[in-house]
């Protein structure tokens, strides 16, 4: 009865262990496939923040070039200047200054976007990283429980061979 009992429980563990090794194998192939959208995403995400840089170093370039000939056409009294009146130059230069004040605006909020874009990029690294490391512990595990499997299989065979006669001798 001993025997019996033995031989039972080593089949039951070589089940669970069969039932570890087919459930992580389903959870790797999971686990593959959102690394491989992971990686995916992470790219589109380095090139949108490729795109952005450029974009707000564009804006910076754009905006400096802006305040550079406004300053030269108000001190060195340009064509459009020498025709206004005084009040439409006072008026342009109120103006103006609310543009420049709104496109310094714009550009810090795009530092922040980059800013922003930046973090995001990083954490995204940082957890593609880290599913990564569980993924190989996952790989391990799954050989564990396949060899335990395999070992308890045999060891069930081997014993159920051996102990043949008394486990179906007739009491």
């Amino acid at each position: 009865m001993v025997k019996l009992l033995t031989l039972l429980c080593m089949v039951m563990v070589t089940l669970a262990s069969v039932g570890g090794f087919v459930y992580l194998t389903t959870q790797i192939n999971a686990g593959q496939s959102r690394i491989a959208q992971g990686q995916e995403q992470l790219a589109a995400g380095r090139a949108e923040l490729r795109s952005g840089k450029a974009r707000l170093a564009e804006g910076k370039e754009e905006f400096r070039q802006a305040k550079k000939d406004a300053v030269k056409d108000l001190l060195l009294g340009g064509e459009s200047q020498e025709k206004k009146s005084d009040a439409e130059k006072l008026q342009n230069l109120v103006q103006g200054g609310r543009d420049y004040r709104d496109a310094r605006n714009q550009i810090a909020e795009g530092e922040r976007t980059v800013a922003q874009g930046e973090s995001q990029l990083t954490a995204g690294e940082q957890q593609l990283r880290q599913g990564k490391e569980q993924l190989e512990l996952a790989k391990q595990a799954r050989i564990a429980t396949g060899a335990s499997a395999l070992l308890f299989g045999i060891l069930s065979m081997v014993l159920a061979f051996l102990w043949r006669q008394s486990l179906f001798k007739k009491s």
